[in-house]
């Protein structure tokens, strides 16, 4: 090879070598900006975005609109997934998020435009459906749309059930969370009691499942069905929700006044537990304790424990209220 052509190939190598060696930089760039936003590190995230909009303008307006939803500035989130939605092409998730974004607008939208919102919001959520029929986040989107909406508004307890059935197809683990929300709603305690009795006799079944249809049973009054399943979760022992079911069933025991004994037992075996932060504080579980103390006629321990709290250093204004409450 000629010493020009050597020096040509060079300068070719040189021209090539920084647009060869730019696109792994920017696709890590986009990488490590999502890595970001997963992490939950939204300021970060958000500069990262914004410095990726010219490169990657879709998935940047996609990122920018979730990162403003989460600091509740909804119109900016509205404004950037709108941006993401007229570049092509278009995700389940895009079509998700916006549809998210509307649901929070109608909560704070002027009477004049909940109902642009609410279009908004059925209309991307079925928008989703239709690229993704397996997205279970839009479905249940839409579900809850149809359930909570008013009329005039889209909303519609019949396309709420059929909603439900389409989603059972899907998961039917899914589908049972749906349904026991559904009765709640309605209003129908009947047909929510029958259907979390169907639930007792199935071989296995969620622990979060069996702890929502526990709750729901006790909102109702119904006490005898919220101790079943809270019994059903402390038999199972997994961590999370054994420490639940042993709390509920000392809060059930005070609402119904009944099964005193075993809610002393099971809000004092609590007591003894390692309390994730997204479990009821101990400090609530003392509260419960010595109402069922007082339940029991042991006026001392229930006195004992209402000093404690009365003495502790306490943030939670609701149990600061319910401690001021309690009379003996």
């Amino acid at each position: 090879m000629s010493r020009m052509n050597k020096v040509l190939c060079l300068m070719m190598i040189l021209v090539v070598a920084p647009k060869v060696f730019a696109m792994p930089n920017i696709t890590d760039a986009l990488e490590h900006a999502k890595i970001l936003f997963e992490q939950q590190a939204i300021v970060d995230a958000e500069q990262a975005f914004l410095a990726l909009q010219e490169t990657h303008p879709n998935e940047s307006f996609y990122y920018l609109g979730r990162v403003k939803l989460a600091s509740n500035q909804f119109d900016e989130a509205e404004e950037y997934l709108e941006k993401a939605l007229r570049l092509e092409p278009n995700s389940a998730d895009e079509y998700y998020w916006y549809a998210k974004i509307n649901a929070e607008q109608i909560k704070h939208a002027s009477i004049f435009s909940k109902l642009s919102y609410a279009n908004n919001t059925e209309d991307a959520f079925l928008a989703a459906i239709d690229k993704d029929a397996t997205h279970i986040k839009a479905q249940q989107g839409l579900f809850y749309f149809y359930l909570s909406a008013p009329s005039i508004a889209g909303g519609s307890e019949a396309k709420a059930v059929r909603q439900v059935r389409a989603i059972e197809a899907l998961s039917s683990h899914a589908a049972i969370k749906l349904w026991i929300d559904f009765y709640l709603q309605t209003g129908n305690d009947e047909a929510l009691i029958t259907y979390t009795n169907t639930l007792l006799e199935r071989k296995t079944i969620d622990e979060a499942v069996l702890f929502k249809a526990g709750i729901a049973l006790q909102s109702i009054k119904h006490y005898d069905g919220a101790f079943a399943f809270f019994r059903t979760l402390i038999v199972i022992k997994e961590t999370k929700h054994y420490a639940a079911g042993l709390y509920q069933i000392g809060r059930t025991a005070v609402f119904s006044e009944v099964n005193v004994d075993e809610g002393i037992a099971a809000l004092q075996t609590y007591l003894t537990l390692e309390i994730s932060t997204d479990g009821p504080d101990k400090n609530w579980a003392r509260l419960r304790l010595s109402q069922l103390y007082m339940l029991q006629g042991n006026t001392l321990g229930a006195k004992k424990l209402i000093g404690e709290l009365k003495s502790a250093r306490i943030s939670d204004k609701d149990l600061i209220k319910a401690i001021r409450q309690l009379r003996i």
